[in-house]
C-alpha cells in the first residue's frame, strides 16, 4: 500500500512540479503552515493506494488506459490539469466529457460506455452524483480501477463503488501518487 496525498490547489506551480500555496500539498509531501517560508511535513495519515493499482501505474504498459471523466479544455479546471499532468508522464489518456470533442489533442468521448476498448483505471473528476451515475454502468469485466480524486466522492459513493469494482481508490490525489513512483 502506498500513501497517497491529496491533490493541492491548481496553480501555475503546479506544472513546475510543485504547489506553494497555503494549504495546498507539495508532491514532496510538505503543507504549507503560513506560506511557502514556514513548511512542516505531513504527519496526518494519507488516503492509500493498493499494491495492484501502483503495478498499473508503474508499467505504463499500452492496455493500460487511465479514463478522466470530468476532463476539460479549460486549463484552470482540475479536468484539464489531470490530463496534462499524465500525458506529461507517458500515460495514455482517455478523456470523458459529454460536452467537448478534443481535449488537449485528444479525441473526447461522451461517456464511458463510448469509450472503445478497456481501460485501467476510470479517474473520477466529477461531484460524487455524476459519479455515482458512471458506476451504475461500470462492470468489472470494463474497468479494473475506479480512483476517486479529492473532493469527487462522499462515503456513500466509496462503499457503493467497492460493491461494483474490486479496487477503488478515494482521496489520494493521481497526480501526486504518478509522481512519487
Amino acid at each position: 500500500m502506498f500513501a497517497g496525498a491529496p491533490c493541492p490547489r491548481w496553480s501555475p506551480a503546479l506544472e513546475r512540479g510543485s504547489v506553494l500555496e497555503q494549504g495546498g500539498v507539495l508532491e514532496q509531501g510538505i503543507v504549507p503552515e503560513q506560506g511557502p517560508s514556514r513548511s512542516k511535513e505531513v504527519t496526518e495519515p494519507q488516503p492509500t493506494v493498493p499494491e495492484e493499482v501502483l503495478a498499473i501505474l508503474r508499467r505504463k504498459a499500452a492496455g493500460d488506459r487511465i479514463a478522466v471523466v470530468g476532463a476539460s479544455s479549460n486549463p484552470s479546471k482540475y479536468g484539464n490539469v489531470i490530463v496534462r499532468n499524465l500525458l506529461k508522464k507517458g500515460y495514455r489518456v482517455v478523456p470523458v466529457n459529454p460536452t467537448e470533442p478534443k481535449i488537449e489533442g485528444l479525441d473526447a468521448f461522451p461517456t464511458l460506455d463510448a469509450v472503445p476498448g478497456p481501460v485501467a483505471i476510470v479517474d473520477m473528476v466529477v461531484p460524487p452524483a455524476v459519479g455515482r451515475k458512471v458506476l451504475e454502468g461500470l462492470s468489472r469485466d470494463d474497468v479494473r480501477v475506479v480512483w476517486f480524486q479529492p473532493g469527487s466522492f462522499d462515503d456513500a459513493l466509496v462503499s457503493y463503488a467497492r460493491t461494483r469494482l474490486d479496487h477503488v481508490v478515494a482521496g489520494a490525489c493521481i497526480m501526486v501518487v504518478t509522481s512519487q513512483l
